[in-house]
């Protein structure tokens, strides 16, 4: 089985892990894993109020995945609300996979925190969103306890998933 990268360096990186079949999916063409559309979206890791962080910052992306028959899947990937998220939103996904955590760095917000999160609910009422990454850094202000509460606050418990870890999810 293939291994995807979002650019060269990753690519270089996870073969010094072993990982011989790996391929790189290009931003202007869908890439395919038998009958599954790999779609990569944009993203941006910060909110560009501190330009030369996010020079040395890589570029990040998200990833959509349709099969004929199955529900349409949107991960986002470490990203802030940008035309990217806007883009893999586009594609009509039934579960979008939002990394949040609003982690903070330089400055700056480098991932979604409950504003990015609104937007996405917005843009996509239909679809279930789970929220994770929370809880995996420490300079991450948003926790899952907190997301709840700001969920149930907002009505918004019966459209988000938020994971503990290790929990599985199947979407039928």
């Amino acid at each position: 089985m293939p291994f995807y990268t979002q650019n060269l360096n990753d690519k270089d990186l996870v073969r010094n892990y072993g990982m011989s079949k790996t391929q790189t999916i290009n931003m202007t063409l869908s890439t395919h894993y038998e009958d599954v559309d790999i779609i990569r979206v944009a993203g941006r890791h910060g909110d560009g109020k501190i330009q030369h962080v996010l020079n040395t910052m890589q570029n990040s992306s998200g990833i959509v995945l349709r099969k004929e028959g199955e529900k349409t899947v949107y991960i986002t990937g470490d990203t802030v609300w940008c035309r990217g998220v806007r883009e893999g939103i586009g594609y009509h996904p039934d579960v979008i996979i939002a990394y949040l955590g609003h982690a903070q760095g330089e400055g700056m917000h480098i991932t979604m925190g409950t504003e990015d999160l609104e937007k996405i609910q917005s843009a996509a009422p239909y679809a279930k969103i789970v929220c994770v990454h929370m809880e995996t850094f420490e300079n991450q202000e948003l926790t899952r306890d907190a997301l709840r509460a700001y969920a149930m606050q907002r009505g918004l418990l019966d459209q988000l998933i938020i994971p503990e870890n290790g929990d599985t999810i199947e979407f039928s």
